[in-house]
């Protein structure tokens, strides 16, 4: 699914019902939750963060997040929400 129509059903999604949301830190994750009927994901920086075995304080970059959120989207084809933090280690 393209993403301007996974916003599009998201949006749908959210003006109809109240959805359950759960976390997904890698494609894997996103895949099973997908497989068990949820219509959305969301990816959280400290999910992300604590799954590599590294505080949330910034150890992370931008490249990094970008690329596990394409990864859920990708692997899920399901809309996500993605609470990228702030400061990603660059410097």
């Amino acid at each position: 699914m393209q993403l301007i129509n996974r916003c599009k059903e998201f949006r749908k999604l959210l003006a109809s019902d109240c959805l359950m949301v759960p976390g997904c830190y890698n494609g894997l994750v996103a895949r099973l939750a997908a497989q068990h009927g949820f219509r959305a994901l969301y990816v959280s920086g400290g999910a992300l963060t604590a799954s590599s075995g590294v505080p949330d304080i910034g150890l992370r970059t931008m490249d990094e997040f970008c690329k596990v959120i394409k990864d859920v989207s990708t692997f899920s084809n399901l809309p996500v929400i993605a609470d990228a933090d702030t400061g990603f280690g660059e410097g």
